[in-house]
């Protein structure tokens, strides 16, 4: 869930490190985005689903891949880490 002021839009990006995109044969190192206007709750939930290539890639790998979601709103910028696992 993504919040901030009703109206706003919000930009949410997933991330994995220089070094897991290198491994994974990845052009980009965000592997997943969107964007969203925050609703009257001033709110959103957002679902972020890694695009095709980047899906494939990490189906191979076994064990988890640590990510970063990073949601942007205008100047604020806020960011969280975490282990992705299928």
């Amino acid at each position: 869930m993504v919040t901030g002021k009703t109206g706003d839009t919000v930009t949410v990006k997933l991330f994995v490190s220089k070094k897991d995109a290198k491994r994974l044969d990845l052009s980009s190192r965000v592997i997943a985005s969107t964007s969203r206007r925050l609703g009257p709750s001033g709110a959103t939930l957002v679902t972020l689903t890694p695009n095709r290539t980047a899906a494939r890639a990490l189906a191979k790998r076994a064990g988890g891949t640590t990510v970063a979601v990073q949601a942007v709103d205008g100047a604020e910028k806020d960011a969280a880490s975490g282990l992705l696992t299928h």
